[in-house]
């Protein structure tokens, strides 16, 4: 594992760096310690909207959320080994030519993401903290041990989804049982009224410094990551199926689509036949049934007034969309399409149309459930608002900024500042105004339709600007 860590590390920086350079991609950790430092000089009137407690619990949250989207490495490892990279391999493909294992291979991919992100993500967003204590004051020991809470819930995360994604590649009725145990514990949770944090031991950690949570937290790190390894089969063989001719029927069932019917077709055909949705909708789903399980706990479970309500949830569900489309990219090459009377802007198109196809009446269904759980009804049509507009938002701006590889192009730092420019300012306002709607209703409503309003007239700009930014790409050097 010595020697294969840091030829893991060395091949995922030179893919990431092959889309910009080298020296650009080293730049994200840069601009992630200037954002965190901004965000901590401007904590005093964030702390204002929102209490330090709850907005370090958020944070917690969605490090582990984000570690949970960052954590299918069986998902993808099996993906790279069943198919070629254009040109490219993998080193997780090897065991195949080499004297390795998958088990060994698939270990170093976990590890290879755990140092990775740790170094462009946590440490720089620790640093930009503790480079604000002049102006900020805060304590280097209260930074250091957030930051050691926040690298637990990370690594919490990913050792969840890994282990996930693991059992998934062994047997998907063993996933699909293990999904609706975990469904049920969680409405267990939520029906007992047991604490929130026990779901992420790491929150509990931070505030309580209790050695149980901390040997907790330790223990499902080293032991989903252990069980998972274990799962991975030793060798693999690629099974070869065969299919019935379905496409016709397909084309006919997106007629409505008219000159895209086509490509939505052969889109749906090739997640069908790679049974990829099931991984997409654990990648999706499962961030949301947390987040549903949060919202009911903190609504009844605590003496807290309103905090997240409805419209708050619906601009995460906006958020966690992309996602989706990032799946949408991962499920094979676009290298064929060369010779397809076929454009870039038109499969990114196609892609925003599956996309909206496969996520909105999961969202749709999320937010009635949210305001159900908050008997937020006068709130719905509002809150159902925000998703959709959100949601397209997100997913048109992701698609726009990076084409048909939001997976290694987001990293770019020139793509990273213009995505978080476009995002994080309509986000920040959609999450303050939420939680003024109970305190003055009127100015509040009135400030969302504004954000929505522009957020439409923006996603027609980007949508239309597609066709300009990616119209001379070509599919062979994506």
């Amino acid at each position: 594992m010595r020697t294969l860590l840091p030829l893991m590390l060395k091949e995922e920086l030179r893919f990431h760096a092959s889309h910009s350079n080298r020296y650009i991609f080293l730049s994200f950790p840069v601009i992630v310690c200037i954002f965190s430092l901004a965000t901590a000089v401007s904590s005093p009137r964030l702390f204002q909207e929102i209490p330090a407690e709850r907005m370090i619990s958020l944070t917690h949250v969605s490090i582990f959320l984000y570690g949970m989207s960052v954590g299918t490495f069986a998902f993808l490892g099996m993906q790279i080994v069943e198919r070629r990279f254009g040109r490219r391999n993998f080193l997780v493909a090897m065991p195949s030519l080499l004297p390795m294992t998958y088990k060994k291979t698939f270990f170093g991919l976990y590890l290879r993401d755990v140092v990775f992100y740790v170094l462009l993500l946590i440490f720089p967003l620790m640093l930009g903290l503790i480079l604000s204590i002049p102006i900020t004051h805060f304590s280097i020991i209260s930074i250091t041990w957030l930051g050691f809470t926040l690298l637990l819930s990370f690594l919490l995360g990913m050792s969840f989804s890994f282990f996930m994604s693991a059992v998934y590649v062994r047997s998907t009725m063993v996933f699909s049982g293990l999904m609706v145990i975990i469904v049920a514990a969680l409405g267990g949770v939520a029906l007992e009224l047991y604490e929130v944090w026990i779901l992420v031991p790491t929150i509990q950690l931070y505030s309580s410094v209790e050695p149980f949570y901390l040997l907790e937290s330790l223990f499902l790190i080293a032991l989903l990551p252990l069980v998972a390894t274990l799962l991975t089969p030793e060798r693999h063989e690629s099974k070869i199926d065969s299919y019935k001719e379905e496409f016709p029927a397909f084309e006919k069932r997106f007629s409505f689509f008219k000159s895209y019917a086509t490509l939505v077709a052969k889109e749906f055909l090739d997640l069908k036949r790679s049974k990829t949705y099931s991984k997409m909708l654990f990648s999706f789903v499962v961030p949301l049934i947390f987040l549903g399980v949060t919202s009911f706990l903190v609504r009844f479970g605590f003496d807290i007034p309103v905090g997240f309500n409805t419209i708050f949830y619906a601009a995460m569900v906006g958020f966690f969309g992309i996602l989706i489309y990032s799946w949408l990219n991962n499920v094979d090459v676009t290298d064929y399409f060369e010779t397809l009377p076929v454009t870039v802007p038109q499969l990114i198109r196609v892609r925003l149309i599956v996309f909206a196809i496969l996520t909105l009446w999961i969202s749709t269904a999320f937010v009635i459930g949210i305001a159900i759980i908050n008997g937020d009804f006068a709130l719905l049509w509002l809150a159902l608002l925000v998703m959709f507009i959100i949601s397209m938002y997100m997913v048109i701006t992701i698609a726009y900024l990076t084409g048909l590889r939001p997976n290694t192009s987001l990293f770019a730092p020139d793509v990273m500042l213009k995505f978080w420019a476009l995002t994080l300012l309509p986000d920040v306002c959609i999450t303050l105004l939420s939680f003024t709607l109970y305190t003055n209703l009127v100015m509040s409503v009135i400030g969302i339709f504004i954000v929505c309003f522009m957020l439409i007239f923006a996603s027609i700009i980007l949508y239309r600007g597609i066709d300009r930014k990616w119209g001379r790409a070509e599919f062979a050097v994506l």
